[in-house]
């Protein structure tokens, strides 16, 4: 089964052209945390879903190159 919530973070944060590690210290957590969510290794966020949407859609293009 796909994991549609790593799929759409993944797309958003290559759009927003962050690495993981740039969207995991903007979302204020460890990348772990994001590599699992992304891998479908971990659960998503849950209530920090709509935090993650707005570090995403925030984010000036070009702050840094995509993983």
């Amino acid at each position: 089964m796909e994991d549609h919530f790593g799929t759409a973070i993944r797309r958003f944060r290559l759009r927003a052209t962050l690495t993981q590690e740039a969207l995991a210290e903007r979302f204020g957590v460890p990348v772990s945390t994001i590599r699992g969510m992304a891998t479908g290794t971990r659960a998503s966020p849950g209530s920090r879903c709509t935090g993650l949407t707005e570090t995403l859609t925030d984010s000036p293009p070009g702050n840094s190159s995509s993983t």
